[in-house]
């Protein structure tokens, strides 16, 4: 990977911190959790084609999370792979 392309990744670690950070998406996520357990909680028993969906959009939440950690992941890796580039050179 060059070193624009590590760049590129250490740039969109930082953006997808700062909206796992931002008390707007904190909020948006938890509002969304609380509806889909109540929507959960009220459902009947036999009802499985609910609680099938209320379980796949949880999923799919869960994705989102999990797709901006792995972005703030690969960022930080690629952080230190340009610290450690630049250690290189100055060596």
């Amino acid at each position: 990977m060059n070193d624009s392309e590590l760049k590129q990744k250490v740039k969109e670690a930082a953006e997808a911190e700062k909206i796992v950070n931002s008390a707007v998406y904190r909020k948006a996520t938890t509002m969304i959790k609380a509806e889909l357990f109540r929507q959960f909680e009220g459902s009947k028993f036999k009802d499985t084609e609910m609680r099938d969906e209320v379980w796949r959009k949880m999923q799919a939440l869960n994705w989102v999370d999990q797709a901006i950690m792995r972005i703030i992941k690969e960022g930080s890796i690629a952080e230190k792979k340009l610290l450690d580039k630049i250690k290189e050179k100055l060596s």
